[in-house]
């Protein structure tokens, strides 16, 4: 039984890296290194995660820095006088969303406002 059970071990070892490697995941986690442009035209929400375009992630608790548009404002969170968060899912598409590499900062401009956020306890 043992002469069966190294190989075999060996062999699932073998198989999920390859999987591993072999990922058709092409999401790509935005964070402080991360630098991209472009205009998002669909969002999805799973567990605490904002996905953009099915190619790109981030969390979706984000402190925003500018001050909230009219439109923005029924959906602000503001857990302390100096600090506001929004739920990063309510900026339903179209948005073109900008983050220059080494920033923590990010830009999301709709209807015409630019809005300045913050990447929130990024995993790097």
């Amino acid at each position: 039984m043992n002469k069966l059970f190294t190989p075999s071990i060996i062999l699932a070892f073998i198989l999920f890296r390859i999987s591993a490697c072999n990922s058709d995941s092409k999401e790509f986690h935005i964070v402080e290194n991360t630098e991209l442009e472009i205009t998002v035209k669909k969002t999805f929400m799973d567990r605490g995660i904002i996905y953009l375009n099915d190619a790109y992630f981030l969390r979706s608790w984000c402190g925003l820095i500018t001050p909230p548009p009219n439109w923005l404002k029924k959906s602000i969170y503001q857990y302390n006088e100096n600090k506001t968060r929004i739920d990063f899912e309510i900026m339903k598409p179209p948005f073109r969303f900008i983050k220059h590499k080494g920033e923590k900062e990010f830009y999301v401009i709709k209807n015409q406002d630019t809005l300045k956020f913050r990447l929130e306890n990024s995993y790097e």
